[in-house]
């Protein structure tokens, strides 16, 4: 069988058919035993691609669903600490530990205000615009003590 009756076949199944053509088409079904098999067949395939009919919920299901919603709404509800796993917590706890050792070390450091020894750098009371700019001035004055060459 052709492609192309194939096709007419399937869009006359679907209601996709001029009128006319649609009219040739089921006359030429009635005068031929081998289309109208074909089209028995797609008629067939394409009922059978219905969705089935919808099962009715279980006994009681609405109101396990119902108290399961209520239950959850009655739940803490949250991000929080108490949610975190334990090793989340322990982690925590050794920060905050860590935080407060080495905030003392600073403050205490800093009351003397001198030079706050950690771990090789030294703090003074240089402030960073300070820093900055005598950066600058060594760095100037090293490119023009080089010479032409270096430049």
């Amino acid at each position: 069988m052709a492609e192309k009756t194939k096709r007419e076949l399937t869009r006359l199944l679907h209601g996709e058919l001029e009128a006319p053509r649609a009219a040739a088409l089921r006359a030429e079904l009635e005068r031929d035993p081998a289309l109208r098999a074909e089209y028995e067949r797609l008629r067939a395939v394409w009922e059978g691609l219905a969705a089935p009919v919808p099962a009715p919920a279980p006994a009681g299901f609405s109101a396990r669903v119902m108290a399961r919603v209520r239950s959850e709404h009655d739940a803490p509800a949250g991000f929080g600490f108490a949610y975190a796993p334990a090793w989340a917590k322990v982690v925590a706890g050794l920060a905050l530990v860590v935080g407060l050792a080495l905030g003392s070390e600073l403050a205490l450091g800093r009351q003397d205000r001198g030079s706050v020894p950690l771990a090789g750098w030294s703090v003074d009371d240089t402030t960073l615009a300070e820093s900055y700019a005598s950066a600058l001035a060594a760095d100037s004055s090293s490119a023009v003590n080089a010479g032409p060459e270096a430049r």
